[in-house]
């Protein structure tokens, strides 16, 4: 399961950083060479720089964002909780957590909330976080309100809390709510 969130996030990442380093049209004419969908278009040292760094991070255990002990404790975090009660499949999940960081976005977006750039500044990092029950995930809930830090919740179609979006706020201020949750 954690393979298919962290791998939808790295290849959202991926793809992102593809096309803002592109400088070749996306629709190729008949004269030019087409592009291999693996690159769109950037060069392919690009390619495989990016390459050389995940397979670094694999190596190295962690996926893509890691844990909060990883991160600085001004560096800022969006945290994505999961009920694993209700043992989702891998799909679903990523679905899910897709739906609360997008809809986290779009709401700090729309007050422009300056930590959700300064967020996007610094890469943009996100962990993913297990919780037990929805007791658990809505107690969360209300300590982070109570500390102002923003959330998100996705409730799926019949009608049950999912995912709990945190943040992004400062790593000092989830780790005293995230610290005993188990990264998926």
């Amino acid at each position: 399961m954690a393979l298919a969130v962290s791998g939808g996030f790295l290849a959202g990442y991926y793809v992102s950083r593809i096309l803002s380093t592109s400088s070749k049209s996306v629709v190729p004419d008949a004269s030019s060479e087409m592009d291999s969908p693996h690159t769109n278009g950037s060069s392919n040292s690009d390619a495989q720089k990016f390459d050389a760094q995940y397979a670094q991070k694999e190596n190295s255990g962690s996926a893509g964002n890691g844990h909060l002990e990883e991160a600085g404790e001004e560096s800022l975090v969006l945290a994505l909780l999961v009920r694993l009660d209700l043992q989702l499949s891998a799909g679903t999940t990523a679905k899910h957590c897709s739906t609360a960081c997008l809809g986290q976005f779009k709401k700090l977006y729309k007050i422009k909330s300056a930590e959700l750039r300064q967020w996007e500044l610094t890469n943009g990092r996100k962990v993913c976080l297990g919780v037990n029950e929805e007791e658990e995930l809505l107690g969360i809930q209300a300590a982070a309100r109570a500390k102002g830090i923003p959330t998100r919740t996705v409730i799926d179609e019949r009608s049950r809390k999912v995912v709990l979006a945190l943040g992004p706020a400062p790593v000092r201020e989830l780790n005293p709510l995230l610290s005993e949750l188990k990264e998926l």
